[in-house]
């Protein structure tokens, strides 16, 4: 049930995860962040298996500190392109139950990537991972729109949520976003207020003058006698 998904915009790219750590119909944890900064340019949002996610996460982190050092500059393309190598490797060895999406700023350039676990890697403008994705795809091809603005994020993300929060048994009514830009990383909590229905169509309400009025009518009428023969 762990939702992730993220965009790019005009200069930065914005990942978002509910902060509820859930294993079947339990609720283990409240406030959980489901988004690593791995480096000073780059953030990976992850779903799956808990020990998983905790042991990808310090192996990217450490790995892409040494690619670092050695090359003297890492790239996000090149940053998914060795992610996506390592994730194709372990598959016939030890698995990671993970999906990724990772984001990245090179110079002024803003990337985002999505990657499963069977190692499959594209890059998009918008994605997302978990059950989540069945509901927020549609949302974005109809919102998102190029160069959108750091003031147009957060409210997107409130709306994705929404619809997540109207749609799951288990409400996702609390997300953790985060914005890397050239100006680094944002951290924002971005909790949903009341509750959408979703599928039901709106109830027109009637007018005060006309309930009123049939309130009147039935007032006068005269009481129904019935006489036994």
């Amino acid at each position: 049930m762990d939702s992730v998904f993220g965009f790019q915009g005009e200069g930065y790219v914005c990942l978002a995860g509910d902060a509820r750590a859930i294993n079947s119909i339990f609720v283990l944890k409240q406030h959980h962040d489901k988004i690593v900064q791995v480096s000073d340019r780059m953030l990976l949002a992850m779903v799956g298996e808990a020990g998983d996610t905790e042991q990808l996460s310090e192996f990217v982190k450490v790995n892409l500190r040494l690619l670092e050092l050695r090359l003297g500059h890492l790239s996000t393309h090149m940053a998914a392109n060795w992610l996506r190598t390592k994730m194709a490797e372990s598959l016939r060895k030890s698995p990671y139950q993970v999906n990724c999406l990772l984001a990245g700023m090179d110079a002024e350039t803003p990337a985002l990537y999505h990657l499963d676990f069977y190692g499959t890697l594209a890059k998009l403008s918008f994605g997302a991972h978990g059950y989540c994705g069945h509901f927020l795809l549609s949302l974005f091809d109809k919102h998102w729109h190029e160069g959108m603005t750091k003031e147009e994020a957060l409210p997107l993300v409130e709306l994705l949520g929404g619809e997540l929060k109207g749609r799951f048994l288990l409400h996702q009514d609390t997300f953790i976003v985060k914005i890397i830009s050239t100006e680094g990383v944002e951290t924002h909590e971005v909790n949903i207020k009341g509750h959408q229905d979703v599928g039901r169509p709106p109830v027109a309400e009637e007018p005060v003058a006309e309930a009123e009025a049939e309130t009147e009518m039935s007032a006068q009428r005269p009481a129904l006698t019935i006489q036994a023969e």
